[in-house]
């Protein structure tokens, strides 16, 4: 069956991610319009901020998005531009509600066009540890390695994150020799696109 053409058939919507994002985005952009999402090469998203808390987010996620897009259309030089926006709490006891926004801008026709959607996130919030085996029977119970996790260290109020790890021996390793500098050491989930496969389903519907 011939996909009817559109305004957008033929066209690249750039997506400002870091992550992979493109993939997800990529199916139904093109299905309905017949345009190509890719993703803007070289793009920092983490200077908007970061939920692992290491960068501020000094932005509403509204505004945040529409700064990440509007980066990723300058870097591409497209007129066409998508970047979304995840938050996280734990408003629910021991469930972690998962926002998401997600944001289109096509700059010829003038059109900013945001959706949102708001659901229970199957992964537990993070938790102070005060030794190895508590980060990794966490780890374990979440789904690691495919659902990554984050590990927060913090020392004289000054926070930083650990990433992309990936196996559970360094997990372990990292956790003792933060406890052993005496840091208050957090675990959580890595709610990254590509870290996170309940966020990536999320982003995929949304």
């Amino acid at each position: 069956m011939t996909r009817p053409r559109t305004a957008y058939t033929g066209r690249t919507i750039t997506f400002a991610t870091m992550h992979a994002k493109e993939l997800l985005a990529h199916a139904a952009f093109q299905n309905s319009l017949g345009a190509t999402g890719t993703a803007a090469t070289g793009i920092d998203t983490d200077q908007f901020g970061t939920f692992a808390g290491d960068i501020p987010r000094p932005l509403s996620p509204r505004d945040s998005a529409r700064a990440k897009a509007r980066l990723g259309m300058q870097i591409a030089g497209t007129s066409l531009g998508l970047a979304s926006e995840g938050t996280f709490t734990s408003g629910f006891g021991l469930f972690v509600e998962s926002s998401e926004l997600l944001i289109f801008i096509d700059n010829t026709l003038g059109l900013e066009i945001v959706e949102g959607s708001v659901t229970t996130s199957p992964v537990a919030g993070g938790r102070r540890i005060t030794s190895a085996r508590e980060a990794l029977t966490f780890a374990s119970a979440i789904g690691f390695p495919g659902q990554g996790v984050i590990l927060q260290s913090t020392q004289n109020n000054d926070t930083t994150a650990y990433k992309n790890i990936t196996q559970l021996e360094v997990l372990g390793d990292t956790t003792k020799a933060l406890l052993k500098q005496h840091h208050s050491v957090v675990i959580l989930p890595d709610y990254r696109a590509h870290k996170a496969p309940s966020l990536a389903t999320a982003i995929r519907t949304l």
